[in-house]
C-alpha cells in the first residue's frame, strides 16, 4: 500500500484525488489456492468465515446487541 501511494505521489496524483478513490472503493478479498490446485477446503472456509464476519459487522449497527 505505501509503495502504491508513493507512486501515486510520483504521477503527481493530489492527495485529494487518492482520498476521493479511496471513500468511494469497494474492497472486496480474493483466497485462491494455486492456479493448479483444486479449490480447497480451506480457502472456501476462510471465505465463508470471512463472509459471516462481513455480515455480521454490516448487522451490528442496526440493532442495540
Amino acid at each position: 500500500m505505501a509503495h502504491a501511494l508513493a507512486r501515486a505521489r510520483q504521477a503527481g496524483i493530489p492527495p485529494a484525488r487518492v482520498d476521493a478513490f479511496f471513500a468511494s472503493a469497494m474492497v472486496a478479498p480474493v483466497l485462491t489456492a494455486h492456479p493448479t490446485e483444486v479449490r480447497r477446503k480451506s480457502t472456501i472456509d476462510r471465505e465463508l468465515e470471512i463472509a459471516d464476519l462481513i455480515a455480521e459487522r454490516d448487522r451490528s449497527s442496526l440493532t442495540a446487541a
